[in-house]
């Protein structure tokens, strides 16, 4: 299996997909991003597939067979449901994931149950191989009514920041604690985090996604987070990453730390990821990778399910296999 950290998933030879034995993808909304990857196997025998549904409100999930590209039923959905801290584990390990290769369709998961899957896989149920696949959006729904902070249509309400499962830790007494935002277009988000944070000048870090998925997006990330830059001055601490690159924003993260200890901050790292999904998959490798001194939370955003993304981009294919095999890390570089 040649593949690369990254790849382009239509460059792939179709050995690719057939060498894949389980696949793992959900439907949070309706985007028909959700659904892409599925035709890309054009033909080739279909692994065996489950679709992955997680509830944010009462951290529950549900993982069903069911046919690449399909959603089942609501009510048997809502019957399936179960602890995702208590049960996940066993279920992976149930439909055979150890040992086989496995593709996780994160395009159309919650992130707390892409987040706390990574950490079971990273932990302790190590498939053979392990590669996760995201679709980029051909554009965004613009709100009828945009505001400096919120230019699309994205995120209906905030459930509350709080850990994300499997990733629950005491603050690191006599640490500073810096907060490091991996922003995305919504404002409101990071604003939302500092202001419940309570964070201090100077202790604001910023992954930006740069460049962006579209030529130009970059500037939507920038400026709807201006306000908050400003106020935290934290125009000083802007680290660039391509928007869709997890190894990106994983190695701006080292970066981030290498910063603080040239600076001789005995600080706590506190990664907000409401950004891209992307990125947020570099934050979680991250924090598997440096649990000591690194901390996670998550706003728990309702997301808008008629008014998002329209059309699919770019579908990209990221290889973790290194990262399950006997715990390696990565190379950022």
């Amino acid at each position: 299996m040649k593949v690369s950290r990254t790849y382009e998933a239509q460059s792939l030879a179709p050995s690719f997909y057939q060498s894949i034995d389980l696949f793992i993808f959900g439907t949070v909304t309706d985007e028909e991003r959700n659904r892409h990857l599925a035709g890309l196997w054009n033909g080739q025998k279909f692994p065996t597939s489950y679709h992955l549904d997680y509830d944010l409100e009462l951290e529950e999930y549900s993982l069903i067979t069911a046919p690449l590209g399909s959603i089942p039923e609501q009510g048997t959905i809502s019957a399936a449901k179960a602890d995702i801290t208590a049960h996940l584990r066993t279920q992976l390990d149930s439909i055979g994931v150890r040992g086989k290769n496995l593709l996780v369709d994160i395009t159309g998961i919650s992130q707390p149950a892409i987040f706390f899957m990574l950490k079971l896989l990273y932990e302790d149920v190590r498939p053979a191989h392990l590669f996760f696949a995201y679709t980029e959006p051909f554009r965004y729904r613009a709100k009828s009514l945009p505001s400096s902070e919120d230019v699309f249509e994205l995120t209906e309400r905030f459930i509350g920041l709080r850990a994300l499962p499997g990733f629950v830790r005491r603050p690191i007494e006599r640490r500073k604690p810096v907060i490091v935002l991996l922003i995305g277009f919504e404002g409101k988000r990071a604003k939302y985090v500092c202001d419940t944070l309570e964070v201090e000048s100077d202790n604001v870090r910023v992954v930006l996604g740069f460049p962006g998925f579209r030529p130009g997006w970059q500037y939507f990330a920038y400026g709807g987070n201006q306000s908050m830059i400003e106020q935290f001055q934290s125009h000083r601490f802007i680290w660039p990453a391509a928007a869709n690159d997890p190894f990106e924003a994983c190695s701006a993260l080292y970066e981030i730390r290498q910063n603080q200890v040239e600076s001789k901050m005995d600080s706590e790292l506190i990664l907000a990821p409401i950004g891209t999904k992307p990125h947020s998959l570099g934050a979680a490798i991250f924090a598997l990778q440096n649990p000591t001194y690194t901390r996670l939370v998550y706003d728990f955003p309702v997301k808008a399910r008629r008014y998002r993304s329209e059309g699919y981009g770019t579908t990209w294919i990221y290889n973790l296999s290194r990262l399950v095999k006997d715990g390696a890390n990565i190379p950022t570089n």
